[in-house]
């Protein structure tokens, strides 16, 4: 705690009411990025908390002909929650993973492109999530992306997580039909990171797209 000085007004009146200077003590503050950016250490601040997801894959598109078989689903991002050592006065730049495109439906469904890595500067990395197998190309699972870092890894959820269909985030695959990538957002249930759902089997439709990824900083100063 850090005490103010007291006026002469203040012990006269026995006013204690202002000992201690709430905003002279370290304040947790955080940004959340969903585009790519930059993020500058302030002064003093040498350990920064981040949580970042890499891109999901999209899915699988759709092989149209009578009895096809449908599109895997694209996978997810990886994803770590680590504390990381920042100099003061540093940018770090942060970058943010684009979702991969559904495939296109067809005799033979195009395959899902994968997602795309998200960092923060050379501390954190979680690439992408693969995209999907077209429907007629095999039921083999798109691979999951993975997250590395430099400094303390509270948990890498990529590293233990080994199916496609449940995202560290939560939230559900974005829908088949989709074809290209969505942002993440805070209002809806697609969690980051996300791998996009194959296109349903006999029909015309294109996979769903990948969520793109996010980084989460946190810091105490």
């Amino acid at each position: 705690f850090f005490f103010k000085q007291k006026t002469a007004y203040e012990i006269s009146t026995r006013d204690w009411s202002s000992d201690v200077c709430s905003s002279d003590l370290p304040q947790l503050q955080s940004q959340l990025f969903t585009a790519s950016g930059t993020w500058t250490a302030p002064t003093g601040v040498t350990q920064a908390r981040i949580w970042a997801f890499g891109a999901g894959g999209g899915g699988g598109g759709s092989q149209n002909t009578a009895c096809g078989a449908a599109g895997q689903p694209g996978a997810y991002g990886g994803s770590v929650f680590a504390q990381v050592t920042v100099t003061p006065g540093t940018a770090y730049t942060v970058t943010i993973g684009s979702g991969g495109t559904g495939g296109t439906f067809g005799s033979l469904g195009a395959n899902g492109t994968s997602g795309t890595t998200t960092s923060f500067g050379a501390l954190v990395s979680c690439t992408g999530g693969a995209g999907g197998l077209g429907g007629g190309r095999g039921t083999t699972q798109a691979t999951p992306g993975s997250g590395t870092v430099t400094g303390t890894t509270f948990r890498n959820k990529s590293a233990t997580q080994g199916t496609y269909v449940t995202s560290p985030f939560g939230g559900d695959n974005l829908p088949s039909n989709t074809g290209t990538r969505r942002a993440f957002s805070t209002t809806d249930i697609y969690g980051a990171g996300r791998g996009g759902d194959g296109g349903n089997g006999g029909t015309n439709e294109t996979g769903g797209g990948g969520i793109d990824g996010i980084v989460f900083v946190e810091w105490t100063g």
